[in-house]
């Protein structure tokens, strides 16, 4: 790995008489002019093939920069996103917190890039599980609660798809978006809940 110094935020272990970069929760805009980064590991001299963007709770100023530099440092190495949610639903009154779509529009934005999306609803998934798995799309239902990721993902790989109403999308979204978007396509099957599928194909057998 590639074992950059400065990965997340204060350490448990820093110290008030401790003024090193290391142990900064934030560093100014000079101080992250003039940080050096660690190129060095047990195996010698690292080179970095990919920036891979991941949900992160603690992304800072800091991490964005960080990203940007390495992109800039190494040219050809990919910027890779986990996926491209716009938010999560927390709480019991579903509150829309950002998601990693959000991270991954920040470091595309300033590195100007476009990253290789790998989660839902990207094709390079649906390849890669089909040749591990070997099913046949036909045969294969996609259930999730997003009509932009799970929905989407379900109808461009040529699977059957299903939503269910207990997550991201609600029956007042199902309304507003009427017939469906290239973006949010329409599902195959909704599902009021889960449990409602083991009735539903119990009955089909």
């Amino acid at each position: 790995s590639f074992g950059c110094r400065v990965t997340g935020g204060p350490s448990s272990s820093s110290s008030s008489d401790d003024n090193t970069s290391y142990y900064k929760p934030s560093m100014s805009r000079d101080e992250l002019a003039a940080y050096t980064f660690d190129h060095e590991t047990n195996s010698g001299t690292s080179k970095v093939d990919a920036v891979v963007v991941g949900l992160d709770d603690d992304f800072s100023y800091r991490k964005l920069c960080i990203a940007n530099v390495l992109l800039q440092m190494y040219p050809d190495a990919l910027l890779v996103s986990t996926n491209e949610d716009a938010y999560d639903l927390v709480g019991s009154d579903a509150r829309h917190l950002p998601g990693n779509g959000s991270l991954v529009k920040a470091i595309e934005h300033s590195s100007q890039r476009d990253a290789i999306n790998v989660g839902k609803p990207s094709k390079i998934l649906a390849e890669l599980l089909r040749e591990e798995h070997g099913f046949d799309p036909s045969r294969t239902l996609m259930v999730g609660d997003r009509l932009d990721t799970d929905v989407k993902f379900g109808k461009d790989s040529g699977f059957t798809s299903a939503l269910v109403l207990t997550g991201c999308t609600t029956a007042e979204k199902l309304v507003r978006v009427d017939v469906g978007s290239e973006d949010e396509p329409l599902p195959h099957i909704i599902f009021p809940h889960s449990g409602m599928m083991g009735l539903v194909l119990s009955n089909d057998e």
